[in-house]
């Protein structure tokens, strides 16, 4: 079993917005991972693929709720070593995905030559693919001086700085420790807010949605109160026609000729609202469609 019982402190804590995070449960250690991708390793050398996969993919599971920093080297190992598993298992696509993030980890990383080089194909298709990626930007706010973040093994000393789209590892020492899987929309910036700025929301896709929201609140209200402005206006224009007509039975010419006027200057004047009514619900409909549609 390469879990340990020993719980991380409130790694459900951390907010992020914009990405995907699943924090860990409990932790694992360094030696026993290394120890999973050495068997792996070996019986994927004997072609013994199905116990090779096993044994990587739960050192996979594993290696991200290590309880210190994952090892660039051992997360690219891990990762290449699956990558040929699926390439013997005659799964393309698994075998491209794997490679990828055997390179996320160390992208000076190279073939490996025990391997044929006719099976390299999806190693070198991920490394294109890798290569022509748009970056995501990712946000830190509210660290403690004395927390250390590490993204795949790397730490990191910027509040903001661009890393591949995808799936990572993210491990942050502290205080509190944080460690868990961090899934990086490609292109869209995403945000970790730690404990002690939760509520604060930082610049970006966050700060769209805040902006989208109040005006979904505000074209929302404007088009109900003109939509109630115009039904009081549609029963005073219908009011004043029936009092010209009871001016007019009654023989009052002058009665009927003045509700008429004012029966007038109210349909000009709910011609306009009708307008406006149109117009706000037609801008709440489009802020609602942003409202649901911008990255969560």
């Amino acid at each position: 079993m390469l879990l340990s019982l020993a719980t991380l402190a409130a790694a459900a804590d951390l907010e992020v917005l914009g990405a995907r995070w699943e924090p860990c449960a409990t932790s694992s250690l360094t030696s026993s991972v290394a120890e999973a991708v050495e068997a792996g390793e070996s019986k994927l050398l004997y072609l013994e693929v199905e116990a090779a996969t096993e044994r990587l993919e739960a050192a996979a599971d594993a290696l991200i709720c290590l309880s210190e920093p994952p090892d660039p080297a051992l997360g690219a190992r891990l990762w290449f070593l699956l990558g040929m598993a699926n390439v013997e298992a005659g799964a393309e696509d698994a075998a491209q995905d794997a490679f990828r993030r055997a390179l996320v980890f160390d992208q000076d990383l190279t073939w490996d030559d025990r391997f044929a080089p006719s099976k390299r194909a999806a190693f070198d298709a991920a490394r294109e693919t890798l290569q022509g990626e748009e970056q995501a930007t990712l946000q830190l706010r509210g660290l403690a001086p004395d927390h250390l973040v590490y993204l795949d093994g790397r730490q990191t000393w910027e509040a903001e700085f661009a890393a591949t789209s995808g799936e990572h590892v993210l491990h942050v020492r502290g205080p509190t420790t944080f460690t868990g899987a961090l899934d990086l929309p490609n292109g869209v910036p995403s945000a970790l807010l730690f404990p002690s700025t939760a509520a604060e929301p930082p610049h970006g896709v966050p700060a769209q949605r805040r902006w989208v929201r109040a005006s979904t609140i505000g074209m929302g209200t404007a088009a109900v109160a003109s939509a109630a402005v115009l039904g009081g206006m549609s029963f005073l224009v219908h009011d004043f026609s029936d009092r010209a007509w009871a001016a007019e039975e009654a023989g009052d010419f002058a009665a009927r000729d003045a509700a008429n006027e004012n029966a007038r200057a109210w349909m000009e004047r709910k011609d306009t609202v009708e307008v406006t009514t149109a117009a706000s619900g037609a801008l709440f409909a489009m802020a609602l469609t942003l409202e649901f549609t911008l990255p969560r």
